[in-house]
Order: structure tokens, then sequence, then C-alpha cells
């Protein structure tokens, strides 16, 4: 089977010495999703993780287009794997088909600095540092001049985060991975820390001529409701 089919999957299965150490399956999320990402893929990696009674799946993640459609089928193995085995994002950076991945997985960690290696343009390799100020996570809707096509894919990309939350998930992180999935898929909102956890507010305020939208915490029915 092609390498591309497998996502990568020549996996770095590390065992410590100690059999009762931690052990973890590392699956590079890299690429784009649909083609370099594949849903064969992750299914493969899962089942090599459950063979190998791993104790951890960690997703290192650094994609950045590819097909909502491959996304949300991805997220639904992975999310499907937290029932048995601990599932980790570690993000480098992640939009649009990549998010509904990120959001299957249990627990989020990111580098403070990632080091990417690009084409020059003149046959070498170029190196290019990230800080902790770039945007790990960004909404990135399909490319379009028409507003309503627009507005649909980002809804969709909200829909497939929201789906992806783990069922196990504590009440109060669930609540707030869907206020942020509200607030990457819409312009007009970010986020505070409120009395009950993290909500959605304005992103400006109607006074500053914004639109009048009322801060909000997402309901438990708003995803079942998907």
């Amino acid at each position: 089977m092609p390498l591309r089919t497998l996502l990568l999957v020549l996996l770095a299965l590390l065992r410590p010495a100690s059999a009762e150490d931690t052990t973890f399956l590392v699956v590079p999320v890299v690429g784009t999703i649909g083609a370099d990402v594949t849903a064969s893929g992750m299914e493969a990696a899962v089942q090599l993780a459950l063979d190998q009674d791993v104790d951890l799946l960690v997703l290192e993640i650094d994609a950045l287009d590819g097909t909502l459609a491959d996304g949300r089928e991805i997220a639904r193995i992975v999310t499907m794997a937290a029932t048995g085995i601990e599932t980790i994002a570690i993000v480098r950076e992640a939009a649009g088909p990549a998010l509904p991945i990120v959001f299957a997985a249990e627990t989020w960690l990111y580098p403070g600095t990632v080091v990417r290696t690009t084409d020059d343009g003149r046959g070498g390799r170029r190196e290019t540092r990230l800080d902790s100020n770039r945007n790990v996570l960004a909404g990135a809707p399909p490319l379009s001049l028409d507003t309503t096509e627009l507005e649909a894919g980002l809804e969709a990309t909200r829909e497939a985060m929201v789906a992806s939350i783990p069922a196990g998930l504590d009440a109060s992180v669930a609540e707030a991975r869907r206020a942020l999935a509200n607030v990457l898929t819409d312009p007009r909102l970010d986020l505070a820390t409120g009395s009950d956890g993290i909500v959605t507010i304005p992103a400006i305020r109607a006074d500053q001529g914004g639109e009048a939208i009322a801060a909000s915490t997402p309901s438990a029915s708003d995803s079942e409701a998907l």
C-alpha cells in the first residue's frame, strides 16, 4: 500500500525499558488532509496502537489544507479510539479541515516554537521559525468570492469541530471547545472568561460599530443537534 495512503505511517512506536512505564504511538498528521493524511491511514495507526496495547495515541498535527469531509472522517476515527486509548494532539499549526482532528483529541499541547523547512524556490531548503505568537488554530474557509458559500463553509467547519468533541470530556472543557469552535468560524466573536467559564463575546462592541451579539456559553443541546 502506498506510503501516502498509510498517512506517512512508519510510526514511532516508543517503549521505555520498564514495562510499567507509559507507552505511546506517535502519528504524524502533516500535509494535506485527504491526500497526505487519510482515513485509511488513521485506521491503520489506531489498529497498530490497539495491537501494541499502547497507553497514548499522540497526534503531531501540522496541516493547513485539504477537504473537510476527510478531516471529519479522520476525526471520527480518533474519537472512537479515545474510548480505549488516551489521545493527545501536539499542535504546531492546524486550519480548516485539520480542526476536527484537533478537536477529537482529549488533550491538547502546543510547542512554543516551531521550525518549518520549505522550498526556497532555487532548489534549496529554507528554515522558518514560528514563535508562540503564531496562529496555532485558524478557521480557513474555502476560497470564494461568494459570501453565502464562505459562510456555509465556515458553518460546516464549526459543525465538524463540535461533532468531534469526545463524549468523555469534562463538561467545562467541552463547553470551552464549543465556544472556541464558534469563535474560529465567526469573525464577529471573541472569547472571554466569565463566571460560567469560557464564553463568546462580540469582537467589536455595538457602541464601536459592531453587531449587538449577546455573550453566551454554547449549550450541550447545541452539539447534540449536529
